[in-house]
């Protein structure tokens, strides 16, 4: 989603996009709240005119409540979940990145809040899944104590509502480490510390540890080149 950070035109992500995918890259990872939303779901429009056949899942960011609320609306989830449906042009979204912002400020306030709403979130979540909206429920926790909270509702229920976390993770970003073992199904943001590795370090290796361990089945990276695509996988 740091598309407009460039110059580069639509065609030239979908070309990126088509080679990505020939790689077996075929999950984006999007959100509503950038400004370059817009601009991806052009890029997406014009992938799909000229590939109708390879098909792109998502991965979407969805904060409910936001940072001005500490209650979960079901109406609000629903409809922030039909806009990416609507605008992605799809049946089904692959996965939610899901956030319990609140007030990040006051982090008891925001666990006990969350713990209040559990129930209401998951009999919101289960009809979603149920009727095939999104197949998986990811969570972000901001704080290691809010994920440990979540850890804990999470755990007994036959049909858990977290089917795994999104946590940084990379050379200098390894607090959540302690937690992948919460999930067996893992994602992790910044494997590569959004650029602010030592410049030394080479990337395939730095991005080959973020990604090694049994927990972790995907990561989330930016790709702005075929070069940089390449730097990782082979090392180039």
């Amino acid at each position: 989603m740091r598309m407009l950070e460039y110059s580069y035109d639509e065609y030239y992500w979908v070309d990126l996009f088509d080679y990505m995918y020939e790689k077996g890259i075929d999950i984006h990872h999007v959100s509503s709240e950038y400004a370059s939303f817009d601009f991806y779901l052009r890029t997406l429009g014009l992938f799909k005119e000229k590939f109708p056949f390879k098909v792109i899942r998502h991965l979407v960011k969805l904060a409910e409540p936001h940072f001005d609320s500490d209650t979960f609306d079901p109406e609000l989830f629903f409809n922030k979940v039909k806009y990416y449906l609507k605008n992605l042009s799809s049946d089904q979204v692959w996965g939610v990145q899901w956030m319990w912002r609140g007030d990040l400020k006051f982090e008891e306030k925001r666990i006990e809040s969350f713990a209040n709403n559990f129930n209401l979130i998951f009999e919101t979540v289960k009809s979603c899944k149920t009727r095939s909206l999104f197949e998986g429920f990811y969570l972000f926790p901001y704080t290691d104590t809010f994920c440990s909270s979540s850890h804990e509702l999470n755990i007994g229920l036959s049909n858990p509502l977290f089917d795994g976390l999104t946590i940084y993770r990379n050379l200098n970003e390894k607090e959540f480490d302690g937690f992948l073992n919460y999930f067996s199904n893992n994602i992790i943001i910044r494997p590569l510390n959004s650029g602010n590795l030592d410049k030394k370090i080479n990337k395939k290796d730095a991005f080959d540890f973020s990604v090694n361990h049994p927990n972790i089945d995907y990561a989330i990276v930016s790709i702005s080149s075929r070069e940089k695509l390449n730097e990782l996988i082979y090392g180039l």
